[in-house]
């Protein structure tokens, strides 16, 4: 099946056709639609929106958008000025600056809550921070909150807290599974640049205390460096 309008073919994962229909205000979406596939796991025929994030397409419902970030819910409440464009009969939304796999995540969080929340334990530092990330732009305050207490379990705020969860003879051995979240120092700087990323500094002092104490200053300087992260000052 051809686009009506433009004569281009867009393909799902499947090498199956999507239908594409070009309203007046396309063009100012800037979405790329002729490189673009359908998520396999996210693309729900009965779903409402099509969100764009980078080259992927996810076909979801409306209504739990709304029902876990406040951002979708007005923009959903607010008339739109012009037609939106539209694919297959749903309003496409291009999520620009997104990630795929921070979607990914949340949206495993949304359809499948025991799969994937701030309080699984198998949950990876990425996943948390996925989450944080999208809950934080979007204004889900409730799973930000969430996020933010999962890591201040996994990284105390006060000494009393820290002792019990760390013992002083336990801390060389932090990274075999003492915290889920941290398994290795690349989910430490990881997690420590999340929190610098999306103002969580309230961990920064034991999640620095544990670099230190864990890892050479060389080998933690370098990683962060490896990695493009930011090296910032926490506030006294």
């Amino acid at each position: 099946m051809s686009d009506e309008t433009t004569g281009n073919t867009l393909s799902n994962a499947g090498g199956n056709p999507l239908k594409r229909t070009r309203t007046d205000s396309a063009a100012a979406t800037g979405v790329a639609l002729d490189s673009c596939t359908r998520s396999p796991n996210f693309w729900h025929n009965e779903g409402s929106i099509i969100l764009c994030v980078d080259d992927t397409l996810f076909r979801v419902h409306r209504d739990l958008l709304s029902t876990h970030f406040t951002v979708f819910k007005d923009v959903f409440t607010i008339p739109q000025p012009a037609a939106p464009e539209q694919l297959e009969g749903c309003q496409l939304m291009e999520q620009s600056g997104d990630r795929r796999e921070d979607w990914e995540t949340a949206l495993t969080f949304m359809y499948s809550p025991l799969d994937i929340n701030p309080w699984h334990n198998n949950l990876k530092s990425q996943q948390l921070l996925s989450l944080a990330r999208l809950a934080h732009k979007y204004q889900g305050d409730k799973l930000l909150a969430e996020c933010v207490n999962r890591l201040k379990v996994e990284f105390p705020t006060k000494l009393v807290e820290f002792q019990k969860l760390y013992p002083p003879h336990q801390i060389p051995s932090i990274i075999n599974g003492r915290t889920t979240l941290a398994q290795n120092i690349h989910d430490f700087i990881a997690l420590v640049n999340g929190a610098l990323e999306l103002d969580i500094e309230c961990i920064l002092p034991c999640a620095y205390y544990l670099l230190l104490v864990t890892f050479t200053p060389e080998l933690t300087l370098l990683s962060f460096l490896a990695r493009g992260c930011r090296i910032s000052r926490t506030s006294p």
